[in-house]
């Protein structure tokens, strides 16, 4: 009921925030404008006590100056009031900004304990257990599936393996004899000339 309250005519405590914040802008706001009037007729003040006295008229001097005086006493005055506001301001940030987290959490802890009033740690294990099976049943089943003997011998005989076999052998032997050198040389297919003593044994016979 409260949050309805809340939305329909605004929330009283936002409202007291935001009034009580604009009042404090308006103060610091003021007093930074007097807070330079007064710096610009002290400086004044200063230049007139600079000009009577290089005129001789020493008293006039020191009026002048006595003005500045409380002019610059004001504006210290000023100056903690607006270092004051700036705190007041600040403060109100910092708190409104730890409410903030706060409730954030406080609504973040209920939503973890709404959660967890519908489950209870039995099932939480429970939950895991079945999970685990499930998994293994399902690796089962996706280890006989990519099972690749039936594809792979499918047409085959005892045979026709046991050749295949020695082929991939052969294969192997010749690929290693390859990287060591040993393979042998071709046979040559051309004929081999004939020495003279060969044709006269030839002639003899």
């Amino acid at each position: 009921m409260g949050r309805i309250k809340n939305w329909l005519f605004g929330d009283s405590s936002s409202d007291k925030e935001g009034e009580s914040t604009t009042k404090l802008k308006s103060q610091l706001n003021r007093l930074e404008l007097e807070s330079k009037n007064l710096k610009r007729q002290s400086e004044e003040q200063k230049e007139l006590a600079a000009q009577m006295l290089e005129n001789g008229n020493r008293n006039g001097a020191k009026q002048a100056l006595q003005r500045r005086s409380i002019y610059m006493n004001r504006l210290n005055q000023m100056q903690n009031q607006l270092m004051n506001i700036h705190s007041m301001l600040d403060s109100i940030q910092t708190v409104r900004g730890t409410a903030d987290v706060v409730t954030a959490m406080k609504a973040g802890t209920d939503v973890i304990d709404e959660t967890l009033s519908e489950v209870s740690e039995v099932d939480a294990e429970r939950t895991m257990i079945e999970a685990e099976s499930q998994m293994d049943r399902i690796a089962t089943m996706t280890e006989a599936l990519s099972d690749t003997t039936f594809s792979e011998t499918m047409g085959l005989d005892v045979d026709d393996i046991d050749n295949i076999d020695a082929e991939l052998d052969a294969m192997e032997a010749e690929m290693t004899a390859s990287r060591s050198g040993d393979l042998p040389s071709a046979v040559s297919t051309k004929p081999t000339a004939r020495t003279e003593t060969e044709d006269e044994e030839d002639v003899s016979d």
